[in-house]
């Protein structure tokens, strides 16, 4: 008896290393979005680092004293101008909010140099200024919480 096509056991065999493959590669595929929605978030960072150097280079006045530090918001970089449309996080996929803060310290560095830093979205801005306002407000120091056992 001749037999023409596959055998029950070869098409399964088949189907099993098709789906090996296909596991492989979307694992592959999903490590390489991830990655790049990390990469994007890092260039957004680094993209809003950089406008507040330039509000900073435009308000040379509002930037703190030697030694001192000051912030201000996503909301006042938007009201300024420079930024005119709202900014998706990628990994969220979700709006940043505008109450997004960037620390600005300015201190003397090894060399002895006045140098002013930026930072984006700061662990602390404990007792740094508003920039913005009527009144100057100061960011008072987080009450630590004490733990009762």
């Amino acid at each position: 008896m001749n037999k023409k096509g596959f055998t029950l056991i070869e098409l399964l065999a088949v189907i099993v290393i098709l789906a090996a493959l296909v596991s492989i590669t979307a694992t592959s595929v999903t490590k390489i979005l991830n990655d790049s929605k990390e990469d994007l978030h890092n260039t957004q960072l680094i993209a809003l680092k950089s406008t507040v150097e330039i509000w900073g280079s435009d308000n040379l006045d509002k930037l703190p004293e030697v030694d001192n530090c000051s912030y201000l918001t996503l909301k006042d970089l938007k009201d300024d101008g420079l930024i005119d449309s709202e900014i998706i996080d990628p990994k969220t996929n979700e709006e940043i909010p505008e109450d997004l803060k960037f620390k600005i310290s300015t201190i003397i560095n090894k060399r002895g140099k006045i140098v002013t830093t930026y930072e984006v979205d700061p662990e602390s801005i404990d007792g740094c200024t508003y920039v913005y306002g009527d009144e100057l407000e100061t960011a008072e120091p987080k009450e630590e919480l004490d733990e009762q056992s």
